[in-house]
């Protein structure tokens, strides 16, 4: 005859060996030494049942009088207790599945940067100011790697020297990353690298030449690392490399700026 051990282990990290006595719809009565627990279902990470012996009771026979010859009594056996079970036990709670979602909402602080500029009539660059960034970003994870979109916007930024020009860009990226494993379905601190590429929409008045406004497609590329927990508060360091092209009169205009970007929001 053999019992069930069961080791149950729960999302908050406990452990709980014993025997599950009771089972309903929502909650489980543990069994373990001479304690009783009752556990919600919707804390519980996973159970692992294992088998155990159960020594037959002892065979015993009543001693008869030694003028007369008593049969042996027979034997007695005791059955294990039955024990109500849904047929997901032994599955990880929930879905059992290591896979989840996440999104995050942020804003950034772009760190002064050097706008280049390339053209027949030459090549420079100017200065341009600190400014911000607002991104939102969702990942589809399974354990350690995770998958997803970006988008975001660098609100107008100025050029030193000259207070009229601004320089934005609206940017519509792919992302890529590498995390420590089950933060995307499980509230914990998670440190991430991430990779960014995709296109977007350069907008610059630039009155270095002659006032003219340029909205045209143009590309970025970079890198991330960070740290963030579900249901909680992230941060991110940014670098990314931004081009686009323009054309203007009979002329043609190459750009590229880096930027260094700090980030801080809300991964839910």
């Amino acid at each position: 005859m053999v019992l069930y051990a069961e080791t149950i282990y729960l999302k908050d990290g406990s452990v709980l060996k014993g025997t599950i006595t009771e089972e309903t719809q929502e909650t489980m009565t543990i069994e373990y030494g001479d304690k009783w627990k009752e556990v919600d279902k919707t804390d519980i990470k996973k159970i692992v049942r294992k088998k155990k012996p159960v020594p037959e009771p002892e065979e015993y026979e009543e001693a008869a009088p030694e003028e007369v010859n008593q049969p042996a009594k027979p034997k007695i056996q005791t059955k294990p207790p039955v024990v109500k079970r849904n047929w997901y036990a032994d599955f990880p709670a929930a879905t059992g599945s290591d896979s989840g979602v996440l999104g995050e909402i942020k804003l950034s602080y772009d760190m002064p940067a050097k706008l280049n500029m390339t053209s027949s009539l030459g090549s420079g660059y100017v200065d341009m100011e600190s400014g911000f960034t607002l991104g939102l970003d969702v990942l589809q994870g399974y354990k350690t790697f995770g998958a997803g979109a970006e988008i975001h916007y660098s609100m107008s930024r100025g050029i030193k020297d000259a207070p009229e020009a601004k320089i934005s860009f609206l940017a519509f990226l792919g992302v890529l990353e590498i995390s420590n494993y089950d933060g995307y379905r499980n509230d914990q601190v998670t440190p991430y690298i991430r990779i960014q590429g995709g296109m977007g929409l350069f907008g610059a008045n630039t009155a270095a030449l002659g006032s003219m406004t340029i909205n045209n497609p143009g590309a970025v590329f970079g890198g991330s690392v960070g740290i963030r927990k579900k249901q909680g508060l992230m941060a991110e360091l940014t670098y990314n490399y931004y081009t686009a092209s323009t054309s203007y009169e009979s002329y043609t205009f190459d750009y590229n700026y880096s930027p260094i970007r700090l980030s801080v929001g809300y991964a839910f």
